[in-house]
């Protein structure tokens, strides 16, 4: 299984989106754009995106779904909201037969998740806005069962 975990790309500062939610900013989408359409050089295209609830989350999604030309399910899952325990996202991945998945999520989860993943000793990881990671697991994914295949940050493609 190989799980790609995406950090939403730059929100607002102060939530200017519906409930007072924040949302991508212009910078935020461009640079999710660029970077979602290098993407497809070195991943395989996953068969789901699940993202957190959150409007930056959903609006990131949108964008990697539109640039990526994504056909497959897309779903919103509580499990990738911010202060979710990181055991609750291996039950969700448990429950999801695609070989290739992607989430988008938030800090710190996301580097909580590539911690435990991978080993989870002391890894400190800066998972800015944008960033891609793949982990790939034999099997099914598990508490320190992966391997960090690549970290890419969007700046990268500028």
């Amino acid at each position: 299984m190989n799980i790609y975990v995406v950090r939403h790309s730059e929100a607002e500062y102060i939530g200017s989106g519906p409930g007072g939610e924040r949302q991508l900013t212009g910078e935020g989408r461009r640079l999710i754009e660029t970077s979602a359409s290098n993407w497809l050089k070195f991943i395989t295209p996953p068969g789901v995106i699940l993202s957190s609830p959150a409007l930056r989350t959903r609006q990131t999604m949108d964008v990697i779904i539109e640039t990526l030309r994504f056909e497959g399910e897309k779903t919103i899952a509580r499990e990738l909201q911010g202060g979710t325990p990181i055991t609750e996202i291996y039950e969700l991945l448990g429950t999801i037969k695609a070989e290739n998945i992607m989430l988008v999520m938030h800090e710190p989860e996301t580097s909580l998740f590539i911690a435990d993943a991978c080993g989870g000793g002391a890894l400190e990881v800066y998972f800015k806005p944008g960033t891609i990671a793949k982990i790939a697991f034999p099997g099914k994914a598990r508490s320190r069962a992966g391997k960090l295949h690549f970290f890419i940050p969007p700046d990268i493609f500028d």
